[in-house]
């Protein structure tokens, strides 16, 4: 051996000395050159392999092209499609941020990498949200993005196939690679925060160090770091079980699915029989993993109840029904199952008592962008009438996406544009009188016992519609059923519409905040809310701020879908303090991340049509006198 192969032998053995006696933390790149540089890189090489969570320098970029991830809507998407050109801005980086939805570390991270990201966006480092743990579904990927605010897209690492690629076992953990999927900066945001422990301020400033000398062309000094937080769960929230039958879960699917998913429903197939559920098990299961479906209408509080409208499924519901499509869906001898429900048609009010149509049936074409349609349908009562339940039913509701019955006047009036929806709701939403409104799957209004909406005499039922073509010519002819009272009821119904005016979202925003409030001048009760955005829409939140200045969540969606802009309506009415505000925000999202975006090229303005942009949102109340009002035990606990 010569001199140089000698020394080079004691530097190793000095090396692997010192590094079985500590905690590695970082690891440092100078420029070398010659044999030191590579004395160096083997040094690094063993101070990964002696590092408990630890991934190797050359990444497998066939096996990286390949996996899939899951986006907060259910689309899915290779993990790559994610470093793309935004506008002018080239695509340089993906920052990977494993993340835990109830990691108190991840979570107290969250105002430092949103800061980071901001600094960086538009040097094209583009930052993605991965969360890995098996427990974890996309209904709390999205809640958490929309608590903590996160202004980057998110995914579910479904199987954990990304954490495994990388070898992540903790969160949060960050991994930077640059366009050339090669690595530039693995391990943790900063030195700050740590389980059981913090500092007053990070010492050291990792991830946005290694971004800045990233961004500058120059060699990333710390590229390794090892990570501390909260292991991730790899295991699958629900277990293998293959004893459940249909005469299990077809009791479960009647309460829950039937009533769109029959003959005459508007799911796009039915699940009325076991022959017909058991060709689409696969997609069933994923679409109750993934929250899905049934869809949602939003989460509310517990203080506040519960939905009669859109029952969700219950954990355990949900868990039978996987493992009854992933264990084989046994029919059993099916004898132990409900009956088949014979929903007899498809209205849900089975006996009206009113029934208004449209004169005519109205032809849909195959495709183009239609404005909105106004059709005035004389209700011919002779005096005023009180309505305790209304369902608007489209003939076609394949090209409906919307419908709203106003109450509007005893005269027809010329309606057509932004005029209509001031004729008919006032500019802020103060002479709103909705009877009754459709969307995909919810069509019905039905107040409690004692209250009810008054129809004056002679009045029109103004029916608003947005018509949508799906591919193929059809004709629409919608009816409006209504039930009625036999006298005047204890309490009138309100309806209350806001809405918000004359915001641009910029191309390319993946993040812009809106916000409205609405005051309740009387003391009231709350009887159903819902919100309205189009596609760039990605959360809406609605918050009561009482008049002692507490403040309560009433409903949230995390992940709005524009083809389901379902409303709530509460189990029981809540009682709202005169004096109270709701505050309502609107989240937009008009990035290329959006899946549901048309064009994130172009500024989008406030308008009526879908490619434009709303915040709106509308509520069912009735409003209390003095001698109507509630105790203290009524109101609601903050």
């Amino acid at each position: 051996m010569n001199v140089p192969d000698a020394l080079l032998a004691c530097t190793l053995v000095l090396a692997s000395v010192l590094l079985v006696g500590c905690d590695h933390q970082e690891i440092r790149s100078t420029p070398m050159s010659g044999r030191t540089a590579t004395v160096s890189a083997i040094v690094e090489t063993m101070a990964m392999a002696g590092t408990a969570d630890n991934d190797s320098d050359s990444l497998d970029t066939t096996s990286l092209d390949q996996i899939v991830v899951v986006d907060i809507w259910g689309d899915r998407h290779l993990i790559t499609d994610f470093a793309v050109d935004i506008g002018d801005v080239e695509n340089r980086a993906l920052v990977l941020i494993f993340m835990g939805s109830e990691c108190p570390v991840a979570r107290v991270y969250v105002p430092t990498l949103i800061d980071i990201e901001r600094e960086f966006r538009d040097d094209g480092i583009q930052f993605v949200g991965v969360f890995s743990n098996g427990g974890e579904d996309l209904l709390d990927v999205a809640e958490f993005a929309q608590d903590y605010e996160l202004p980057f897209p998110v995914v579910k690492d479904s199987d954990a196939r990304l954490a495994d690629f990388f070898d992540v076992k903790r969160t949060p953990e960050v991994v930077v690679i640059d366009r050339g999927q090669h690595p530039v900066y693995r391990g943790r945001v900063n030195d700050q925060y740590r389980p059981g422990g913090r500092k007053v301020a990070a010492s050291h400033n990792y991830l946005a160090d290694a971004l800045t000398q990233f961004a500058a062309g120059e060699s990333v000094l710390v590229p390794r770091t090892l990570a501390t937080g909260c292991h991730i769960d790899r295991r699958q929230a629900i277990s293998d079980r293959n004893d459940l039958t249909w005469s299990d879960i077809s009791p479960i699917i009647q309460r829950k699915c039937q009533a769109c998913h029959r003959t005459g429903g508007v799911g796009p197939f039915s699940l009325a029989t076991y022959e017909e559920a058991v060709r689409h098990t696969e997609m069933i299961a994923e679409v109750v993993t993934d929250r899905r479906m049934p869809p949602l209408a939003g989460i509310v509080d517990d203080q506040f109840g519960t939905f009669s409208n859109h029952p969700t499924l219950t954990d355990e519901e949900l868990e039978m029904v996987v493992q009854w499509c992933r264990g084989g869906a046994n029919a059993g001898d099916g004898s132990d199952g409900p009956s088949t429900v014979d929903f007899g048609s498809t209205d849900l009010i089975a006996d009206p008592d009113v029934v208004l149509e449209m004169q005519e049936a109205v032809a849909i074409p195959a495709d183009g962008t239609l404005s909105y349609r106004y059709f005035q349908l004389p209700t011919h009562f002779d005096e005023d009438k009180w309505v305790t339940a209304c369902e608007v039913v489209p003939s076609d509701p394949s090209v409906v996406h919307h419908v709203i019955a106003h109450i509007s006047g005893r005269r027809k009036q010329l309606l057509f544009g932004l005029g209509a929806i001031v004729k008919l709701n006032g500019f802020s939403g103060e002479n709103a009188r909705w009877v009754g409104q459709y969307t995909v799957g919810d069509g019905l209004v039905r107040y409690p016992p004692g209250v009810a909406m008054r129809v004056p005499a002679r009045s029109y039922v103004t029916l608003e519609v947005h018509y949508m073509p799906n591919g193929k010519p059809t004709q629409d002819r919608t009816r409006v059923l209504m039930t009625l009272s036999d006298e005047p009821p204890k309490h009138r119904v309100r309806s209350v519409v806001f809405n918000k005016r004359g915001f641009t979202i910029p191309a390319h925003d993946p993040y812009l905040r809106i916000d409205n409030t609405w005051r309740f001048e009387k003391p009231s009760m709350l009887l159903s809310i819902r919100p309205h955005m189009h596609y760039r829409g990605k959360h809406w939140r609605y918050t009561l701020r009482f008049p002692d200045g507490r403040e309560a969540t009433l409903l949230k969606v995390p992940r709005w879908h524009y083809d389901w802009q379902l409303g709530a309506i509460f189990d029981t009415p809540i009682p709202i303090p005169a004096g109270t505000e709701l505050l309502i925000t609107a989240i937009y999202d008009n990035s290329t991340h959006n899946p549901n975006n048309p064009d994130p090229t172009v500024d989008v303005h406030w308008g009526l049509q879908d490619v434009d942009e709303m915040m709106a949102g509308g509520m069912r109340i009735v409003e209390l006198s003095d001698a109507d009002a509630w105790s203290d035990s009524q109101k609601p606990s903050g």
